[in-house]
């Protein structure tokens, strides 16, 4: 998951938002955030009648990884992902003080992502990982999954429309294929592979908040440069599974230099 510089050094810094999230080159997502470096830099260097603009009607909206009442169009249904999911058994409602003990990791794109005997996914069909149990492990398995997968997989568009919901999930789908479509036209105006430092990977976790309808996770990823950035993930149980909240806007990313008030949790 590409980062861009923290900029100041500190034991937390943030990143000052720009006029929209979806428009800024450095909007991150990492591994549940939504991470658009990349694909932002490209639209911004072949297109740049929209630089600095905002998706129509989807400007401003909360700040937060979650909404209230809004005057937005009503966020898109997920698709059906095919299937019925097996019986998982996770059941626990607490959530817990440790990092799970059954857990495989495997290279999702060269991102490790883990998978849990008793919380899921239980089913990956091609690039779709689902069926997660209804705890908070779950939720946590959900928000890696589907954060990296939405953004990494080769069938992105499909993990989207099945797997996740919200405010922004419409203008999220449009920048992206804008964003294809002009690197298609330009290929060669796309920005340096060298300036970036490489994928972040997982190294962190804390639940903030969970209820059988909804949970908040906060995920750190570590860089190759040793930064550690944080970011807010918010699953909502939808039809059956946890889906991925793809919010209007988000907060800026943090880093942090510790661990300290996380669960360390990481697959290399």
């Amino acid at each position: 998951m590409a980062h861009s510089d923290p900029g100041a050094s500190g034991e937390n810094s943030n990143q000052s938002p720009g006029p929209s999230p979806w428009t800024r080159v450095g909007f991150i997502g990492s591994a549940g955030f939504v991470v658009l470096v990349v694909l932002l830099a490209v639209l911004v260097v072949t297109d740049g009648d929209d630089s600095g603009s905002t998706p129509p009607a989807r400007a401003g909206g909360s700040a937060s990884a979650t909404h209230g009442p809004s005057s937005a169009p009503a966020p898109s249904a997920p698709a059906v992902a095919g299937g019925s999911c097996p019986k998982l058994a996770d059941t626990g409602q607490g959530i817990p003080d440790k990092a799970p003990s059954d857990v495989e990791w495997s290279l999702f794109e060269t991102v490790a992502l883990p998978t849990s005997k008793s919380a899921g996914p239980a089913v990956v069909d091609g690039d779709v990982a689902r069926c997660y149990a209804r705890t908070p492990t779950g939720a946590l398995m959900a928000a890696m999954q589907i954060g990296t997968r939405y953004f990494f997989a080769p069938h992105w568009r499909e993990v989207t429309e099945q797997q996740t919901v919200g405010d922004g999930k419409d203008a999220y789908l449009a920048l992206r294929k804008k964003a294809e479509a002009s690197a298609k036209a330009s290929p060669n105006t796309g920005p340096d592979e060298d300036s970036d430092s490489g994928h972040g990977q997982l190294a962190g976790y804390k639940i903030v908040s969970f209820t059988p309808d909804a949970a908040v996770v906060q995920l750190v990823n570590k860089f190759p440069d040793a930064a550690m950035q944080v970011g807010t993930v918010t699953v909502t149980w939808v039809d059956g599974d946890w889906r991925l909240t793809i919010p209007q806007s988000v907060p800026p990313a943090t880093y942090v230099q510790t661990l300290d008030g996380y669960i360390p949790f990481g697959g290399v």
